[in-house]
């Protein structure tokens, strides 16, 4: 049920997954890698090719143009755009670079939403909309939403983004979370449909799988050195508000970013050192529930950090 890829390199920073070509694209320090899905979900652990890369921190794939995104991790501020052939295959360099000047040393977060055909990135401050052109491009912001930088996650479908973010020090160590509505143009409600805390936990990444209708966070307990490490499942609505009890399966190790394959039902993470992880998302979802969730009233949480 659960397993480990080593990858023979010194550090992973994020992976993305395309469902047309069964594709698992890893993001090293110095390039990106792609290694093949099956059916079942296994990953081979011979790489089929790779390219140089700078820094990417988190990635995703717009399927309609078949594009690959990817943000600069660390102190960096930009977004990265290559094309995939259609057995997947990258081109060696980004067909467009964004640069963010407001966002300097702020790590950025990306999710596409491919309705509204937009990609979000978020960063200290707020969040940009760029829509998504006919080629694959990104033009100029639709809009900035001014909120904290967060962990970002999109139901399509039910029209929803969802937000996770730290919040507190020390003890007081959370994340919030929150649901947002979105326009069909990808734009974002300026008010938050729904919000809560959970209490004593550190988040790394977000995912949604929209045919179980979960909202999945990877994270740890206060700190990477003494905490246990966890993916926590939300369950969604048919009108995408989010149970705000979690089910919780206790993981080995730390994990730093999620893809997601719905075929075979099985999350892929980057994980610390030089390994992917595999869990069947069936196991999560029989875990049982969490109930340690310490509820704040909306108008605490909406205000963003500086």
């Amino acid at each position: 049920v659960y397993s480990n890829i080593f990858t023979h390199q010194d550090s992973l920073n994020t992976t993305a997954f395309d469902p047309a070509t069964r594709s698992v694209y890893v993001f090293a320090d110095a390039f990106i890698q792609r290694l093949g899905m099956g059916a079942d979900g296994a990953i081979a652990e011979k790489t089929i090719d790779s390219v140089e890369s700078l820094t990417v921190g988190e990635a995703a794939v717009d399927s309609k143009t078949k594009t690959l995104y990817g943000v600069s991790s660390y102190f960096a501020s930009s977004l990265y755009a290559w094309r995939l052939q259609p057995d997947g295959r990258m081109e060696a360099k980004p067909f467009q670079t964004l640069d963010f000047p407001s966002l300097k040393r702020s790590r950025l977060h990306l999710s596409v939403d491919p309705v509204g055909n937009v990609v979000f990135v978020s960063g200290a401050g707020f969040i940009s909309v760029l829509p998504i052109l006919k080629d694959g491009s990104l033009g100029p912001a639709l809009q900035e939403y001014p909120v904290a930088n967060s962990l970002m996650a999109v139901d399509a479908a039910r029209r929803s983004l969802y937000l996770v973010r730290a919040v507190g020090r020390r003890d007081e160590r959370g994340y919030v979370v929150e649901r947002h509505a979105l326009g069909s143009d990808g734009k974002i409600s300026e008010t938050a449909s729904q919000s809560f805390f959970e209490k004593r936990a550190r988040p790394y990444s977000l995912l949604l799988d929209p045919v179980s209708g979960s909202l999945i966070v990877s994270g740890d307990d206060q700190s990477i050195k003494s905490g246990t490490s966890w993916l926590r499942r939300y369950a969604i609505g048919d009108d995408g508000s989010l149970d705000p009890y979690s089910q919780i399966l206790r993981t080995a190790r730390a994990t730093h970013r999620l893809a997601l394959d719905s075929q075979s039902k099985v999350l892929i993470g980057a994980g610390f050192g030089d390994s992917l992880q595999r869990w069947s998302l069936p196991q999560l979802l029989a875990a049982p529930q969490d109930r340690e969730l310490s509820n704040i009233p909306p108008a605490v949480l909406v205000a963003p950090q500086r």
